[in-house]
């Protein structure tokens, strides 16, 4: 599988070109000029709420993990609720691939709209071919404080273990939607 993140116009969401909630949240936000709103947090359990600050080639330091989102179904419920930094667990190299859309965000403020397929590496004998679409919205509350939420829309999970691959059934998950083929 061959890495790669694609950016898509903020466009697309306005012309209501994308999942149900990833048009909601992007509609909060763009009301609000990215200033928290406090119906983000009926969201919340398919969020990852992170810190508004990364190391270059990395990503934010996960602060919250809602139990709906596409990392916790991956790392599972003990993962989004542990003390230590989350980040741990997912594979730097993986992170490495997906982080210029945090660092974009950040840096200008706006929301990214990307299309990521990575394989993420679970252990030395089983990595996860991940397709999905991520929504980055930096939030900014009234006292200055920055925030990024984060929602992902997954498309496709394959599980590949000894050479063999296994879809995964999750959610939210489509098979082949129009925009992809």
């Amino acid at each position: 599988m061959t890495n790669f993140v694609e950016t898509f116009p903020l466009a697309y969401l306005e012309g209501g070109h994308g999942d149900s909630l990833s048009i909601e949240l992007y509609r909060l936000w763009k009301r609000g000029g990215g200033g928290f709103d406090e119906r983000l947090l009926m969201f919340a359990p398919h969020l990852i709420l992170m810190d508004a600050r990364a190391e270059p080639g990395d990503s934010p330091q996960i602060l919250y993990s809602g139990d709906k989102t596409l990392a916790t179904t991956v790392f599972g419920a003990d993962w989004a609720t542990a003390d230590s930094d989350m980040r741990g667990s997912i594979n730097s190299g993986f992170r490495r691939v997906v982080s210029a859309g945090y660092h974009a965000a950040i840096e200008n403020r706006a929301p990214q709209y990307e299309l990521i397929s990575a394989e993420l590496p679970l252990s030395s004998e089983r990595v996860l071919e991940v397709r999905y679409e991520r929504l980055l919205l930096p939030w900014h509350t009234r006292s200055g404080t920055q925030q990024l939420s984060c929602y992902a829309n997954p498309i496709e999970i394959l599980l590949k273990s000894d050479g063999s691959y296994d879809s995964l059934p999750l959610p939210s998950f489509r098979r082949s939607p129009d925009r992809y083929q």
